[in-house]
């Protein structure tokens, strides 16, 4: 099958509009159906324009022959480039954050880029587990790009298991610093995005030492003994629930028994008093 040069008739976008013209919905409505409504797909269609105009983002066949330094440098210059257009455009909101500008602009970018979890992961934990005195002086610094971090949780042995992680952090009281190890093979941090070439800081999940005393453990055991005690608390309060049920039972029977004998005993009473009546 031949086609005529230039006439347009392969191009994806006229085929789309083909298509689109005799379909049998209304294809603008289901189009915000998919996007969750008229003001995200209009949001969504303007940060695609915006990234459409962009020269850094514009894909060729070119960018698939790309060695690997090629394609990680040509990433990075894209992060600049964003980085760039939040400022400019003056972007509110985190990319964590369905619905925000800043998720918006990077959806619009259809590339794996290698930095994302620094919004995804690394600054929302941040926020999560520091201090308001350690967020004044490392936040500004993430948020700045100056500080560039990975998530280090997930080990060779363990993957969202926290509680069997076996990296240790040791506190160090003579030098005021915490000491990182990994004393085994299935220890080894495992697949923390962005470590290899472009993170400067890290947040590592471990085992806090202190003392000698695994702090974890001790949590642990304190939590064990605290739900044995419950478990015992509950073994109590049910052996009373039984006390009572059977006390309960026993007056139950005892008061039936009387109310029997009472029967009885007014039954017996009418026929004497019948009789009585009967011979008198």
């Amino acid at each position: 099958m031949s086609h005529q040069a230039g006439s347009g008739i392969d191009s994806p976008g006229v085929q789309l509009v083909a298509e689109r013209a005799v379909a049998s919905f209304p294809v603008r409505e289901l189009t915000y159906f998919l996007d969750g409504g008229p003001e995200e797909t209009r949001m969504r269609e303007r940060f695609e324009a915006i990234i459409e105009a962009e020269p850094i983002f514009r894909r060729s066949c070119a960018d698939y022959s790309l060695s690997r330094p090629e394609r990680y440098r040509l990433a990075m210059r894209k992060q600049l480039r964003l980085c760039e257009l939040i400022k400019e455009l003056q972007l509110t909101g985190e990319y964590a954050t369905a619905g925000s500008d800043v998720r918006a602009l990077r959806l619009a970018v259809h590339d794996d880029i290698g930095t994302d979890l620094q919004l995804l992961m690394f600054i929302p934990n941040l926020k999560a587990t520091f201090s308001d005195e350690q967020l004044a002086h490392w936040l500004p610094r993430a948020e700045a790009w100056e500080v560039l971090g990975c998530y280090a949780q997930t080990e060779l042995g363990h993957g969202s298991n926290v509680r069997a992680l076996e990296t240790t952090a040791t506190y160090l009281p003579d030098s005021d610093e915490i000491e990182i190890h990994s004393p085994t093979l299935a220890s080894t941090k495992w697949w923390p995005g962005a470590l290899g070439r472009t993170a400067n800081h890290a947040i590592v999940f471990a085992r806090l030492l202190v003392a000698g005393r695994d702090l974890v453990r001790l949590s642990l055991s304190l939590s064990l003994s605290l739900s044995l005690s419950l478990s015992l608390s509950l073994s109590l309060s049910l052996s009373l629930s039984l006390s009572l049920s059977l006390s309960l039972s026993l007056s139950l029977s005892l008061t039936l028994t009387l109310t029997l004998n009472l029967t009885r005993a007014f039954t017996t009473s009418s026929c004497r008093c019948a009789t009585w009546r009967r011979t008198g």
